[in-house]
């Protein structure tokens, strides 16, 4: 994730979407607030001054927002992909970055994708991947994810 989303040691706007984030793409903004606000708290910063740029955060609270980042990111995808435990580390992988990238619903929006995942077969979810708009427009990171679903790589 950090291979694409950079780590950000202070809030900025995020250029993937319309939210402000920290960190490793931690959404600011993502509802329900109270519970980022719970969150930062959980790791001894303070929404409002992360939020505003009068705090930055260190690399301990980066990993601890990232840790929870992927886990919620994990249940989002696997709400559009029921057999997600079941698939190796790379390709979880893969259905994050999509999260991540995407979001949930983009992701559930993709049936021949998810289709292709079911039967486990992941050379034909690369396939429909790398026809996907947004593979055309992000063809690096697109690319990697291509490679862990036909399992070329093993980087994260």
């Amino acid at each position: 994730m950090e291979k694409h989303e950079g780590r950000h040691h202070c809030a900025y706007n995020a250029t993937s979407g319309n939210y402000r984030a920290v960190g490793v793409a931690y959404d600011l903004d993502q509802s329900p607030v109270a519970d980022r606000k719970a969150e930062l708290s959980a790791v001894f910063a303070d929404y409002e001054q992360v939020y505003h740029g009068e705090e930055c955060l260190n690399d301990l609270q980066i990993t601890a927002l990232l840790t929870i980042s992927v886990k919620r990111g994990l249940d989002e995808a696997a709400e559009c992909v029921r057999a997600l435990d079941n698939f190796s580390c790379d390709i979880q992988v893969v259905l994050l970055d999509l999260v991540f990238a995407k979001g949930k619903d983009w992701l559930c929006e993709q049936e021949k994708f998810i289709a292709k995942l079911n039967k486990e077969d992941w050379s034909g979810a690369a396939e429909v991947l790398e026809e996907t708009e947004w593979c055309k427009k992000n063809e690096e990171r697109c690319k990697d994810d291509i490679a862990k679903l036909r399992g070329e790589s093993s980087a994260v």
